[in-house]
């Protein structure tokens, strides 16, 4: 019975989506952490053990834009976290000092509270349309989003405002599964495709299509690459000298 319930209320979160637009996206993503938060993980209890672990190592994707740094407190972004930021807490030489943000924060306390749960970094209310209002430019010594840049309104804005919060010479980093609005049938949130055409970093919509280093060649240089079958996207932010022109930087892809 509980088995057909949790089947029920997940082809009714699907029709929402479809008919619902923006508000049922971010329902069906609420409930999804609910089924998450009641299952312990549900399909990934590791994964669920992980994220509340506060002695978990950074991961080996992660370390080379944190191993490049030199100063020994590292300050680190995660854009659109969920209520448990997927990063590790601990590198092997430095401290790590994570802020994780979502839109949804209050939802996820909520969640948080009626499951007991206390997580090792509470994530705030913030969006990657805002983040310069929320932070300041050159604040972060990386910046991170997996998972849901492609979930926003105007995701190549929230791509320029992961960079303007970064340090100079600093990377925001994006990991997302390719062409996410064609499989979800652009229900809910899913209203932005990524792909890479050409070794390029492509967002399109309904409304047409942009290149990332295009769009942003103004503030830094844009590279991806398939790893593991979703999109690595790292936009390297001008150091100070080369901040306001075209020239191009290094990155740890």
């Amino acid at each position: 019975m509980k088995r057909l319930h949790r089947l029920l209320r997940t082809a009714r979160n699907r029709v929402l989506c479809l008919f619902s637009g923006r508000e049922g996206g971010l329902q069906f993503e609420t409930d999804f952490w609910d089924d998450y938060f009641r299952s312990q993980g549900g399909k990934w209890p590791e994964d669920y053990r992980r994220r509340l672990d506060p002695s978990s190592p950074l991961e080996s994707m992660h370390r080379p834009f944190i191993d490049r740094l030199p100063n020994q407190t590292v300050q680190i972004l995660d854009v659109g976290a969920g209520p448990l930021t997927i990063l590790g807490k601990v590198h092997p030489s430095k401290t790590v000092q994570i802020t994780a943000v979502d839109p949804l924060a209050a939802r996820y306390d909520a969640l948080l509270k009626k499951y007991t749960v206390t997580p090792p970094i509470r994530t705030r209310l913030g969006s990657g349309e805002a983040l310069i209002s929320q932070f300041g430019e050159n604040t972060f010594d990386f910046v991170y989003a997996q998972n849901c840049i492609d979930h926003a309104e105007n995701p190549v804005e929230a791509m320029r405002q992961m960079v303007r919060v970064a340090r100079p010479d600093c990377n925001a980093v994006l990991y997302h599964a390719p062409n996410e609005a064609e499989t979800q049938a652009y229900s809910g949130l899913h209203q932005w495709n990524f792909t890479l055409e050409h070794d390029r970093f492509i967002v399109t919509g309904r409304n047409g299509k942009t290149d990332v280093a295009e769009a942003l060649k103004d503030i830094g240089v844009c590279t991806a690459r398939l790893h593991e079958g979703w999109i690595l996207t790292v936009i390297h932010k001008y150091p100070i000298s080369s901040l306001g022109s075209s020239q191009t930087g290094a990155s740890a892809i």
